[in-house]
This record gives C-alpha cells, structure tokens and sequence, in this order.
C-alpha cells in the first residue's frame, strides 16, 4: 500500500506565499481607501433620498408633462428640474 505524503508547496514556492497575501490584502484595502476618499469629496454619484416627497414628485412630473408638450424651452426647463432638486428636505 502507498503512503500518502503531506501536500506542501515546492520548496521555491513557500518563502512566496506570506508577501502574495500581503500584497493581495494591501491591494482590497488600498481600493477600499480610494473608494471612500472618492465618495467623500462628492465625486461619486450622489446618494439618492430614501423617500421622495410627493410635492416634489408632482412637480417634476409636471414640469416633464411641460417640457415634453413644449410649453418650456430646454434651458427653462434644466433650470427649474435644478431648482426642484436642491429643496432642502
């Protein structure tokens, strides 16, 4: 019967694997880092509201329903769809 002898990795590859997991570790964490700087200075894509309001809601609609019947030009409407997005809460 054949002895079964305990897998390790070729001796070339053991002094290896302890700076491979540090560098993957460094590389999620700097990503992570990055990620979070990002969303910090706001160049990340703003957090949208757990709840709209539904006066603001009607009003984006309509202002759309204007827009789309041609009762505003294109720059009116940008302006106004900016006001209505500014609202404080």
């Amino acid at each position: 019967m054949r002895q079964f002898e305990c897998v390790n990795p070729p001796v070339q590859y053991r002094g290896l694997v302890l700076p491979v997991l540090f560098v993957v570790i460094a590389a999620v964490v700097l990503v992570v880092a990055m990620l979070a700087q990002r969303d910090r200075r706001g160049d990340g894509a703003p957090p949208a509201p757990l709840v709209r309001d539904d006066a603001d809601s009607d009003a984006m609609r309509i202002l759309d329903k204007r827009f789309a019947r041609g009762d505003i030009d294109a720059k009116e409407y940008q302006e106004r769809r900016a006001l209505l997005r500014q609202r404080p809460e």
